[in-house]
């Protein structure tokens, strides 16, 4: 049943007497080793994490795309940039000057003793890449469309979503500068308060037309009868960052009520 590092889920073995727990499968990407860390916490268990990265203490160029929430172009260079990185060769990032990437330096600066990386910028890169490269060998990491479905009572302030948002985000681990799009609905576009908000983060956002709403099926969104009498539509955060995320995108941050406002955040599938 084992695929690809990309899509393999995550595998732990745990012995009888419940004294060890080992990341088996997908130690990365598929995220085996945070919960081999967090199971391992819950029943006082030791963790078994065998990964060389992981072990030297060095940030895995898959580890860093997960936790980014950035796509790998080219899966089997993965090996040849983690070798690389193990045995402290520098590594180039080249962006765009002209995307806000503070989520990727705010990264790098935090784990700056684990990989060693010169950052350079081309017009020539697409705003949404950030292209690795050493020697003759390359990978791409693209960023998956980051969607913040936004809901909220009439007349809520810009600051009442704002703090909503940093509280989600915050849970996440995630900067705000990571975020693709805000989404609702279109029976939201004259809220004041999200308007405000799109403009001061300088991030846009889609209002939703509510035929595609009423259409839209998922069993993984939270239904609300009382959207549904009011308006025809069983949510709006949830349902409107899926739909603007893309087919087969999924959630990463159910709906979350913050006095009179809910968040969601959908993520695409590539």
């Amino acid at each position: 049943l084992i695929e690809s590092k990309v899509s393999d889920p995550a595998v732990l073995n745990i012995d009888d007497n419940g004294n060890f727990v080992i990341s088996t499968l997908s130690g990365h990407l598929g995220g085996a080793n945070e919960l081999t860390k967090k199971v391992s916490k819950l029943i006082n268990a030791t963790p078994v994490i065998t990964t060389s990265t992981d072990v030297n203490k060095r940030l895995g160029i898959d580890v860093l795309a997960r936790d980014l929430y950035l796509s790998i172009d080219n899966t089997d260079e993965i090996l040849f940039f983690n070798k690389s990185i193990l045995e402290g060769r520098q590594i180039s990032f080249i962006v765009n000057s002209e995307k806000n990437l503070d989520y990727l330096y705010k990264y790098l600066k935090n784990n700056t003793h684990e990989i060693d990386v010169s950052i350079n910028y081309s017009s020539k890169i697409n705003t949404d890449e950030i292209h690795v490269l050493l020697q003759n060998h390359k990978i791409i990491l693209k960023e998956r469309k980051i969607v913040v479905g936004l809901g909220c009572k009439r007349g809520k302030e810009c600051n009442d979503l704002y703090y909503g948002l940093k509280k989600s985000l915050n849970d996440l681990k995630m900067d705000i500068s990571r975020i693709n799009m805000f989404a609702s609905a279109e029976i939201k576009k004259d809220e004041k308060g999200m308007l405000e908000l799109s403009d001061k983060l300088n991030v846009p956002i889609n209002f939703v037309d509510l035929d595609k709403l009423k259409l839209f099926e998922s069993n993984d969104i939270q239904k609300s009868e009382f959207v549904k009498s009011k308006f025809g539509i069983y949510g709006v955060c949830e349902p409107s960052a899926l739909i603007t995320a893309g087919f087969d995108s999924k959630l990463i941050y159910k709906k979350t009520s913050y006095d009179g406002v809910t968040i969601a955040v959908a993520i695409s599938k590539y």
